[in-house]
Formats: structure tokens, sequence, C-alpha cells
């Protein structure tokens, strides 16, 4: 029995090593996985010694204060850029900032408040960073919330729709006269694989199904919120090439990455989360440093505005990438963008 039992085990050993590597491959080209685990990495078109002097250039991250924000800020105010940091949490905004300065304390950069679950708390910060700036060069929507039960924001919509996508959108709209006035710019919309898994009509453009706890799943809310990030960032590079704009914007998905996001999840597997990160970090998820890279591409590569990278969708790391079925429909990417307005408008914001 013994020694059937070890070859049962050396045959699974040989067919996982022939296996593993032709599994590997595939998963590296599939547009869901691709690049999304270090494991799939295949591609790594960005390097931190890319990211250009940044001298006289102004910077917005939204969730700034923890990690890929948090990367992302302190990698362009530590190329030059001023950047400001836009969090909720002053408390973490300001530690983020000291993290900063402790590599260079020469670095240009300021904390200013933004929830993005309070659309009045997104027109303050844009009216606040419009009494000093009247150029915008950077602008990287990277903050939000992953998985939480279902609530409504105070505004009354569903909080992952109202903080990933609705808010965000109010601030780019709001932004917009600054990003004019410093073309060429970026915009950064960061999504995720997740965008893939959102609901079977891709996103809920009624505000009865949207905020319908009966049928709310808080996985599918994730992914249609990404969606949403993927389709606002199409619909607004084609709107500014139609206008003739050098803003240039472009969405992606990180990667698998150990942030706080993983606050709604259960305990065990936050741990096993912070276990897999101090033992064996870059394996199965990327650190926030590393997975920073791609949004620093289309935030800072001179690639994209050289040749004026617009509307695409990438991967890790800074890999072009195909998007879901989903967000090829135009009539949906449309009836977002109209359906983000109205949002705005009945709530005396537009």
């Amino acid at each position: 029995m013994a020694i059937c039992s070890l070859k049962f085990f050396a045959i699974f050993v040989a067919l996982a090593a022939v296996l593993t590597p032709a599994i590997l491959a595939i998963l590296r080209e599939n547009k869901v996985m691709k690049g999304t685990i270090p494991l799939l990495l295949n591609e790594i078109n960005y390097k931190y010694s890319d990211i250009p002097d940044l001298s006289g250039k102004i910077a917005i991250v939204t969730g700034a204060n923890v990690g890929l924000g948090e990367s992302t800020a302190r990698y362009l105010a530590l190329n030059k850029a001023h950047v400001v940091y836009a969090c909720r949490s002053m408390e973490k905004c300001n530690k983020a900032i000291a993290k900063a300065k402790a590599v260079d304390k020469s670095i240009s950069v300021e904390a200013l408040q933004l929830d993005l679950g309070s659309l009045a708390s997104v027109k303050s910060f844009a009216e606040s960073f419009a009494k000093k700036f009247d150029k915008l060069h950077m602008l990287v929507l990277n903050a939000g919330i992953m998985h939480p039960p279902h609530t409504l924001t105070v505004d009354g919509i569903e909080s992952q729709f109202a903080v990933n996508h609705l808010g965000h959108f109010y601030l780019t709209k709001l932004l917009t006269p600054q990003l004019e006035n410093s073309q060429p710019a970026t915009v950064v919309s960061v999504s995720s694989n997740g965008h893939f898994g959102s609901y079977s009509e891709g996103v809920r453009l009624n505000l009865e199904d949207l905020n319908d706890p009966a049928i709310y799943n808080y996985v599918m809310a994730y992914g249609q919120s990404k969606l949403a990030n993927v389709l606002f960032a199409q619909e607004a590079a084609e709107r500014w090439a139609k206008e003739g704009k050098k803003i240039y914007v472009n969405s992606l998905n990180p990667g698998g990455v150990a942030t706080e996001l993983v606050r709604h999840w259960p305990q065990y597997v936050q741990n096993f989360v912070k276990w897999m990160r101090e033992n064996y970090p870059n394996v199965l998820m990327f650190e926030p440093d590393t997975a920073a890279l791609t949004q620093l591409y289309c935030a800072s590569s001179p690639e994209v505005l050289e040749k004026g990278i617009s509307g695409k969708y990438f991967a890790p790391i800074a890999a072009p990438c195909d998007t879901a079925d989903a967000a090829k429909d135009m009539k949906l990417q449309k009836g977002l963008w109209r359906f983000s307005e109205e949002l705005l408008s009945e709530r005396g914001f537009l």
C-alpha cells in the first residue's frame, strides 16, 4: 500500500511539473487573470526608474493614505510632482505624508480632506483645490471600498457605486477646468478584474434597483462599480477626443494587492492575507509598491502623453489588456454617463 501511494504521489508530482507551466501560460494570457497575481505576471512595461522628472506638475491622488494610493502619491512626489493627498481620514493622510517625507523631506505635498461617499465633500474638496491651483496635470482616481454590507451614502446611493464611481465622476467634472489648463494631462481610473463579475445587466441604471437590498450582492455590486470605472474612462476619453482636448484617461486592473480593501472580508481571510504578505511577498498578492506601477504608468509615462494613449485598459504591469464584454456595450457606456449626471442633478450638484 505504501509503495502504491508513493507511485501515485510521484505521478501527481510529475504531472504537476509538466502541466503547471502550461496552465500558467494559458492564465497569463487570459483577459480576466492576466497579471492579476505575481505568478501570472509576464509583462513589466514600467519601472520606477522610468518615471520622469515631474517638476512643475501637480497631481491629486484619492485614497492616498494607504495601499496603492499611498505608493502612487509617494513616488509621484519623490519624482518632484506637487502631490495633493486626497483622503477621508486626515490622521492617516498625515501619516502617509510623513512616510514619504522620511525618504525625502524636500518633497512638495499637502493633504486635503475628501469623502467620496458625500457629494458635498467632493464639491468642497474641488473648491478648496481651485482656490490654490489653476492647473492639474495628473488625477489618479484610486480610492475605493470593496464588499461592504448593503449601505446607502448620505446622498441615498448604494455605497460601492457611490464611492467607487459617482464620487470620482463628479470630482473629475469639477476639476476639468484645471485639467484643460494643463494639457496634456492624464486621468487614471483604477478599476480591477472584478469588473468581469458584475450583474447580468452590467450596471443597474435606475436608482430603485441600484439601491434595493433584496437584490444586492456585495461581490457583484463591487464588480458593477469597477465596470463603471472602465466605462467612465472610455466615455470620457471619447468626449475629450471629440473636443480636441489632450486629456488622456485610462483604466486599469492593479492586480491582487494586500491593502485595506480587504477589511470587509472574514477575519480568517484577512489573517491569511497578512500571513502571506509577511512571509511570501509578491507571490500570490502584489505589494502596493509593485502594483502601483500600472497606475503610475497611466499617470506619468511620457509614452501616454506622446502617443495620446486614451480609453484603454491595462493589467499588471502596464500591459494592454482586453476588457469584459459588458465594457464594450456602447449603449451601457453612454447610459451610465447620463444616469450619473441625473443622480448629481437630482441632488442639486449639477
